[in-house]
């Protein structure tokens, strides 16, 4: 929290804090729905944050935070394998 340089940021920060701490205790529907509900807030947090910054400890922060949010669809399956055409 140190290097947020914005609001959204520390809304993100608090949102995944928050999720995270009752995530595993959720069935698969409702932790798709609360990651789903939080879209807003990561549409923010894209619209407002440059993630390859020049500043490499901000750009590393960034990174953690994003990665915080890509562990927890992790539960639903490896995504990576989904073929998009």
């Amino acid at each position: 929290p140190a290097l947020f340089q914005n609001p959204s940021e520390a809304k993100l920060h608090e949102a995944t804090k928050q999720l995270q701490s009752k995530f595993t205790e959720l069935s698969l529907a409702e932790a798709l729905r609360q990651l789903r509900s939080q879209a807003p807030t990561i549409t923010e947090y894209f619209d407002e944050n440059m993630i390859m910054n020049k500043d490499p400890q901000v750009q590393n922060n960034r990174l953690a935070q994003l990665q915080q949010i890509a562990h927890m669809t992790q539960v639903f399956g490896d995504l990576n394998q989904l073929i998009v055409k």
